[in-house]
């Protein structure tokens, strides 16, 4: 596996998927994942709304950006309550998300740091 670090705009990354993530019980998703939302025409909090993703902990939703963003996709990771999350949450996440991905032939992906 090849990690590297670097900084932009996570919505301008060239990669298979982009993984943002979303705590339980946000109704209105900020940060990266607002910035997303908003470049999706708001299908996150679409899905929130509809009750389909609720950012339970370990809760992974695929969308396809149909053109949107230079990804054509992006997986929502759920992380659970903010209250309870640690690094131990960040660890069993991220190697969840992973899984996910490469079980979906994504060979890169693109994500912030916690």
């Amino acid at each position: 596996m090849e990690i590297t670090v670097d900084s932009g705009d996570i919505s301008a990354a060239e990669v298979d998927a982009v993984v943002v993530n979303l705590f339980e019980g946000v109704n209105s998703p900020g940060g990266a994942t607002g910035a997303v939302d908003r470049i999706l025409g708001g299908v996150i909090t679409n899905l929130i709304d509809v009750g389909e993703t609720k950012g339970k902990l370990g809760e992974m939703t695929l969308i396809h950006t149909l053109g949107r963003m230079p990804t054509g996709r992006v997986l929502v990771v759920g992380l659970g309550p903010a209250e309870t999350f640690d690094t131990d949450a960040v660890r069993s996440i991220s190697a969840q998300a992973a899984r996910y991905l490469r079980a979906r032939n994504v060979r890169t992906a693109a994500t912030i740091a916690h």
